[in-house]
């Protein structure tokens, strides 16, 4: 069994509720240039993902599983 700080439960919610806000807000959008697209879709993944990994690898793995189950209504 996982041990999930509450603390740590709520900032993973809040990081999941307000990415679900963004991505309502942007999925969209549309940028008709396709080397335009791909360079922002390249630099979106190269700020985002290691920001994200990071904010797991200090939160922990165990912090996903109550806030994912919470999310999809398990």
């Amino acid at each position: 069994m996982f041990l999930v700080s509450s603390c740590g439960a709520i900032r993973f919610r809040s990081f999941i509720v307000l990415f679900e806000e963004i991505y309502q807000k942007q999925c969209g959008w549309s940028v008709p240039d396709t080397e335009l697209r791909e360079s922002l879709r390249l630099a979106v993944a190269e700020i985002l993902l290691p920001a994200y990994r990071s904010f797991i690898k200090r939160l922990g793995y165990a912090a996903l599983i109550p806030c994912y189950l919470s999310k999809v209504n398990v």
